[in-house]
């Protein structure tokens, strides 16, 4: 059962881990996707650079060389962007996954949690699953 969704807040300090874990999953997805963005419009610009170097490279005269070395520059420029993008890509990739486990482990702890509290109250032989409306109080 999710504890957040049924407004009790969480369970003490379990909850407020697993509200914190929920927050950072969300905040890495979010980050990664807008990463993921900027790595793709790098890629456009870098082909588009590239482009426009090869057609440069066709008329070759003084000017065009120089264009070209210029382009050349560029396209290296990008393709470093892209390159750095990409590792920070993978380190939120991980983080994601970290924090991912964790927010499934305080889930875990946190139903366990509400089991025994929820057999203490109603005995052992009350169905856990009949009081998942009733929120958690710290």
């Amino acid at each position: 059962p999710d504890v957040s969704a049924s407004g009790g807040g969480g369970g003490g300090a379990a909850g407020g881990q697993l509200e914190a874990a929920h927050a950072a999953v969300l905040q890495s997805a979010a980050a990664q996707g807008e990463l993921e963005t900027r790595v793709q419009q790098l890629e456009n610009e870098l082909a588009e650079a590239r482009a426009e170097a090869d057609a440069l490279r066709a008329t070759a005269d003084g000017t065009s060389a120089k264009r070209i070395r210029e382009l050349e520059k560029m396209a290296l420029a990008k393709s470093a962007e892209v390159v750095a993008q990409g590792e920070k890509n993978l380190t939120l990739q991980k983080k994601l996954e970290r924090v991912g486990k964790q927010h499934a482990e305080l889930k875990g702890e946190s139903a366990a949690v509400r089991a025994e509290l929820i057999k203490g109250i109603a005995g052992d032989g009350a169905d856990v699953s009949l009081y998942t409306h009733v929120p958690l109080q710290e």
